[in-house]
């Protein structure tokens, strides 16, 4: 009974509340309905159309005038004598576009600091006409924030009341780079390139030196797990900490799920002197695997980096050319197999020279037509294509140390995570992407490009360094050791020097020593002796006594 009544109190004092707090809502509903009724009416009352809706795809450095025509739709509210608007335009985008008064005398308010602009009229049964123009900076998207404020002043209160936002709309603005035929050949430059270059690989790659590493395939699945487990997390990570753009963040990690291209085989056999079997057998491995890892890591955290809706699906485009890759390299495979004289002549008397060739375009001609690249980029995007390749190999070799593996492997190792296929990253992003997305992100494989070499340099210095000081501490050594053998030896000459005069003196008075004594000797048999009595002596002592 106690507890039937205890829950009875319980339900009352629940049902009691709930009332309460609904009249609360509703009361409060109602004050806010009051408060804004002026903004209700405004803000479902105004229409403005411009001309064009939107600017896609103006040119770097041109201008676009956009035309906006405004009306209200319903009838003015009774007792209104004046009704006032005033059109604002803001942006946050700033670096990327500008815009400006058309009619100096039209906008009668200009914020240079802030990029706002204001223009207030009285509004008219038929409506107002006006423009502005917009003009593209750097490649990217922008925003331009348009708001219609109104003011109010009726005949009992001639005092200006408090604008009142009635209308606002987001105007979308993509800037792009005018696209030439010289970008169209570059484009398909880079990508002929990749080809070869893979090609290139597999005319390296015999199967009989890679068994060793088929039998025992820790060394590889140590690198594999460094390529495509801790490059495309670390991408993830710079983009986030240097809080890089969408496409510019989305270009990071399209390069680091891409790993390989050949340029860690030549760094392996020139500057570090790692395994080469090792590095084949990854680079292997790489061409395979990477058609089925590269989408997988943009499924799982490309869709952190947002970008517009694009005309065609970028992984489809991504996974074309990344099975592209596989055809010339099991051509370059299969040459090497059965025919390895054609296929050292072609790797030789072709590949070589035709990549040197390129190198040197694309360090010239290719960074003048890609300018854009310079102006486009920011430090801190800057600083995260640096870093990926030079932490790669910090982290690549510091894995493998871990686990325990010769010193030869961990070059390799950390050689081969460093390095990206930038060149098929490039041709990836550019035709499968819209501009000017294609081209904002592509700017981090180029910086990574050059990047990448750097980080190679600084190691080969450091190497040239480590030899100098250590030859240097050998010669040291050397001539220490030198002049202490000198030294030695001269002491020695002059210690069997005195030993020789020493053993000399002694010799000689040893035989003084000797010749004395014989004296003493010869002497000592003519001098008679005290107590012993010669012949005559005696004779003479018996005739005294005689006598």
């Amino acid at each position: 009974m106690e507890a039937f009544t205890g829950s009875f109190i319980f339900v009352y004092i629940y049902i009691c509340l709930a009332v309460l707090a609904k009249v609360c809502d509703a009361d409060t509903e109602s004050m806010d309905m009051k408060s804004n009724e002026n903004v209700n009416l405004t803000t479902n009352s105004w229409n403005v159309q411009f001309y064009p809706p939107e600017i896609q795809n103006l040119p770097k450095s041109n201008h676009q005038i956009v035309y906006y025509n405004s009306s209200q739709m319903v009838t003015l509210p009774y007792g209104t004598m004046t009704h006032k608007w005033t059109l604002q335009l803001s942006s946050t985008d700033t670096k990327i576009i500008n815009f400006d008064d058309t009619d100096p005398t039209h906008w009668n308010v200009r914020d240079s600091e802030s990029k706002l602009l204001r223009v207030t009229q009285t509004f008219s049964s038929a409506g107002v006409v006006g423009q502005f123009t917009v003009s593209g900076i750097r490649l990217g998207f922008a925003t331009i924030n348009i708001q219609i404020w109104i003011q109010n002043a009726t005949e009992k209160n001639t005092t200006v009341s408090d604008e009142v936002l009635a209308w606002q709309q987001e105007y979308k603005v993509s800037v792009t780079r005018t696209k030439r035929p010289v970008d169209t050949a570059f484009d398909c430059s880079i990508a002929v390139v990749a080809l070869l270059n893979i090609f290139g690989v597999g005319c390296v790659t015999k199967f009989a030196n890679l068994k060793n590493h088929i039998k025992h395939p820790g060394a590889v699945a140590i690198g594999f797990c460094c390529q495509f487990i801790v490059m495309p997390v670390l991408a993830f990570g710079l983009a986030r900490i240097f809080q890089m753009d969408n496409e510019m963040g989305l270009g990071l990690l399209y390069t680091a799920a891409i790993p390989g291209g050949g340029f860690g085989y030549l760094l392996v056999m020139t500057i570090m002197d790692g395994d080469r079997t090792l590095c084949l057998a990854m680079n292997c491995l790489n061409t395979l695997v990477v058609i089925v890892t590269a989408p997988l890591w943009m499924l799982a955290l490309g869709h952190f980096f947002s970008i517009p809706p694009q005309p065609t699906d970028p992984l489809l485009n991504m996974e074309i050319w990344l099975a592209a890759m596989v055809i010339p390299y099991a051509s370059g495979v299969i040459l090497k197999q059965f025919k390895p004289g054609a296929a050292e002549s072609i790797l030789n008397w072709l590949i070589k020279p035709l990549l040197l060739l390129v190198t040197i375009l694309f360090s010239t001609l290719g960074i003048y037509i890609n300018n854009y690249m310079f102006e486009e980029i920011i430090a801190t995007a800057m600083v995260a294509s640096a870093l990926l390749p030079f932490l790669g190999f910090l982290l690549g070799g510091f894995v493998a140390i871990l686990a325990r593996q010769k010193k030869d492997n961990v070059k390799t190792i950390a050689v081969e995570t460093a390095i990206s296929n930038c060149l098929i990253t490039i041709v990836s992003l550019r035709f499968s992407l819209s501009q000017p997305s294609g081209d904002i992100a592509a700017t981090i494989p180029m910086w990574v490009i050059l990047f990448t070499p750097a980080t190679s340099v600084c190691m080969f210095l450091g190497r040239k360094i480590k030899h100098c000081i250590w030859s240097y501490c050998e010669k040291r050594l050397e001539h220490q050791e030198m002049l202490r053998t000198e030294f030695l030896l001269r002491r020695g000459v002059e210690n069997s020097t005195n030993t020789t005069e020493l053993s000399t003196t002694e010799s000689m008075n040893l035989k003084s020593r000797q010749n004395n004594a014989s004296t003493r000797s010869r002497q000592d048999s003519f001098v008679p002796d005290r107590n012993s009595k010669s012949p005559l002596l005696q004779a003479d002592q018996q005739q005294v006594t005689v006598l």
